[in-house]
Order: structure tokens, then C-alpha cells, then sequence
């Protein structure tokens, strides 16, 4: 089952990476808030807790250190989840494989970001995800970016997570633009 085999890999590269998964959250969500092709290709959202594993002696990660380790765990899980696909026989198709690698992707691993990302209408956003509907969830800022996409269809996999910034692409043009 996919989702086993993604919380496999999530744990072994959490383990490895010195910390613990100590709890796994289903996301709230109103499927109803969606589209029907959103709705039809929607994946389990869910999110996983961990800590870092100490020994007597050791020393606790904090600010920078603490993000840069959940960083390395983020890459680590997406390759760990491509070499399991291939392990499972997932390559036997170009396109097959493409979409399995889908299947398990984490949109942000951080103790200050929470990425929500989703293919939704910017209205339907906190319908969708009921947290963004709690009054005990509170945050300091957002940032929100809508993709509108002319070279693609839309798809879960190509909502952009930013997890700092949001650009619409003309960052890398502006020389071009000025060139013109």
C-alpha cells in the first residue's frame, strides 16, 4: 500500500536523520470546497511530528541548526521515496513512475513554516483546509500565491509550496523586460 510505504520512508529517513516521528495528523479537509478534477486526483494529506532523538550528553537543535536539519530530512525523504519506487518496480513506466512520485511529498519541514498547498480556487481555500478556519490557529503572516498556469494543466503535484516567498515567474525575466 502507498501509504505505508510512504510513512516507512518518512520514519527511516527521520531515524537516520537523528529524529523521531512521534505522531502522524490527517489533515482536515472539505473535499467539497473543491472542483471535480481537484477532487478526483486529490491526495492524503497528512502530517507527521517529530523530535529530535537525544543521549544523555547530547545538545539540542535550535534556530538555524534546527532548520537546516529539517531541511536535509525533506531532500532525504523525496530521494529515499524515488529509490523505493524504483525498489518496488515503480520504473517499469515513464509515466507510471512520474505520477507514483507524487505520492509522497512534503511541503515543508520547519518549527516556524506550515505549508499548506493545494489546487483550489483562492476562495475555496479556507473552506478546504479546515484549519485555516480555527480560531485556535493563529499566525503572524501568509503568503499566498495562485498559479496560473498557460503551458501546463493543472495538477496537486504542480501547486507551487513556497515556503518563504511568492513570485508569478517575472523575477527572472525583469532583464529580458528591460531589454525589450
Amino acid at each position: 500500500d502507498g501509504d505505508a510505504l510512504a510513512r516507512g520512508v518518512v520514519n527511516t529517513c527521520a531515524e537516520g536523520a537523528g529524529f523521531e516521528v512521534v505522531a502522524w495528523r490527517d489533515v482536515p479537509v472539505d473535499e467539497s470546497a473543491l472542483g471535480a478534477t481537484a477532487r478526483e486526483a486529490m491526495p492524503r494529506i497528512a502530517q507527521a511530528f517529530v523530535v529530535q532523538k537525544t543521549t544523555t550528553g547530547d545538545l539540542r537543535w535550535r534556530g538555524r541548526t534546527l532548520e537546516r536539519a529539517l531541511y536535509l530530512l525533506r531532500r532525504s525523504i523525496r530521494g529515499a521515496w524515488i529509490r523505493a519506487l524504483v525498489d518496488r518496480g515503480g520504473g517499469s513506466s515513464e509515466e507510471k513512475t512520474t505520477n507514483d512520485e507524487d505520492d509522497c511529498y512534503v511541503a515543508s519541514a520547519s518549527s516556524k513554516t506550515v505549508v499548506y498547498k493545494a489546487m483550489c480556487q483562492s476562495s475555496a481555500l479556507r473552506r478546504f483546509y479546515r484549519d485555516l478556519d480555527d480560531s485556535r490557529f493563529v499566525s503572524k503572516f501568509c503568503v499566498y500565491h495562485r498559479r496560473f498556469s498557460t503551458n501546463t494543466l493543472p495538477r496537486w503535484s504542480l501547486a507551487q509550496p513556497f515556503r518563504l516567498l511568492a513570485h508569478n515567474g517575472e523575477i527572472n525575466c525583469v532583464r529580458g523586460n528591460v531589454n525589450w
